[in-house]
């Protein structure tokens, strides 16, 4: 994440594109155990279709806020606060995964991978795939 707050700091879409991807990848690693630690995944990776107000939802965060900024609106002037609250959640996460390596189990592994596969049409129809 430090290379993803650099570029948007100093207002580089060039870098800041590359670090999103980078930083984004490395979240997609470990997402089939989103089911263990939910309230920090919305934080991180929430999409706007689960607000009823979409976009304008004040708790949409994360990098979905980020990628509609950068790659949408092709400007990364205001999302520097986004990108710092994504950071702070992504350090919890950090400090959530060193701590409870107890609850990494098979059934763990399966029921993230069975929300994958809910979660795969759901992108599809919405056109929210990120490559």
């Amino acid at each position: 994440m430090p290379p993803l707050l650099a570029a948007i700091r100093n207002q580089d879409i060039s870098a800041t594109k590359t670090a999103y991807i980078a930083a984004r990848l490395t979240y997609e690693q470990i997402e089939s155990l989103a089911v263990i630690f939910p309230q920090l995944d919305a934080a991180i990776e929430a999409r706007p279709y689960v607000y009823h107000t979409c976009e304008s939802y004040a708790e949409f965060a994360g990098f979905h806020v980020l990628k509609r900024t950068i790659y949408r609106d092709q400007q990364i002037k205001d999302i520097y606060s986004h990108a710092v609250a994504l950071n702070n959640s992504v350090n919890a996460l950090c400090r959530f995964l060193y701590t409870t390596a107890d609850v990494y189990t098979p059934a763990t592994f399966t029921a993230g991978s069975v929300a994958f596969l809910f979660e795969v049409p759901a992108k599809k129809v919405a056109s929210e795939e990120e490559t």
